[in-house]
């Protein structure tokens, strides 16, 4: 699969009958996983990125590539069929009630496997499901999703959030009373690609933080040869790295 992002195309496929996919452009190859956001929908995490030896380095911080025309990715690991249908329920409209939560330590907190099990079609493998979309993407304080120490998930929302809510509630009406401060994280989310594009539009080499196992952290770059050949590398030690999605969100 192609897909154009960022004014860049990438090259999307499985490595070979591995349930890892291959995310490409040019020298750059990474390895990823894909996942449902239940706000934002398919997107790829990524994990590592392979020089042209195909020896494999994880990135010092997750990336996230989102894209609509991963729905169309065929998933192997059939993890993902129950996900997109979740999703799509709570999409087009899905509602939760706000009866369900329960103030506690000055936040509401609604447990999600009991709320969801009041509709006899649920199943536990359902509520396990909405519980990890749920959790993928958490704007603390204002929403999240935590397992207490026996498994149980809960969604929680600050007092703020709460009050704002209807009586039944959907995943819009937490984007509506958050729009900026999602907008703000999925900006974080979209950073790393608008460097490379830039970084592909400037001709400039491509640097990013990786390390393999528990040694020291090194640099992988991508850099274009005098015959223009886009080659990868791992430099030696550098101090400089792309800062975590958590430590921006909490400047």
């Amino acid at each position: 699969m192609k897909i154009n992002k960022y004014g860049l195309q990438w090259d999307i496929g499985y490595l070979s009958k591995s349930k890892s996919l291959l995310l490409r452009n040019g020298g750059l190859c990474f390895r990823c996983g894909l996942n449902v956001d239940a706000f934002k929908g398919h997107y790829l995490v990524v994990t590592d990125v392979q020089t042209k030896l195909d020896d494999t380095y994880h990135i010092m911080d997750y990336y996230r590539f989102y894209a609509e025309e991963l729905e169309q990715i065929e998933d192997i690991s059939n993890n993902l069929m129950l996900a997109e249908e979740w999703y799509h329920l709570l999409q087009n409209g899905y509602t939760l009630p706000k009866s369900a939560f329960r103030l506690r330590e000055g936040v509401y907190r609604m447990p999600i496997t009991s709320t969801l099990k009041k509709d006899k079609t649920v199943t536990s493998l359902d509520t396990q499901i909405v519980s990890d979309m749920l959790s993928h993407t958490y704007f603390p304080p204002d929403f999240q999703v935590v397992e207490n120490a026996v498994g149980n998930f809960f969604i929680i929302v600050s007092k703020q959030v709460y009050e704002q809510l209807p009586a039944k509630w959907t995943v819009h009406d937490i984007e509506n009373l958050l729009h900026n401060k999602i907008n703000s994280v999925y900006r974080i989310y979209e950073q790393p690609w608008q460097e490379i594009a830039e970084c592909r539009a400037q001709n400039k080499p491509i640097k990013i933080g990786v390390f393999k196992s528990f040694k020291k952290p090194r640099v992988f770059a991508e850099e274009m040869t005098q015959y223009g050949i886009r080659v990868a590398s791992v430099l030696p030690v550098s101090t400089s790295y792309i800062a975590t999605d958590k430590e921006e969100y909490n400047k």
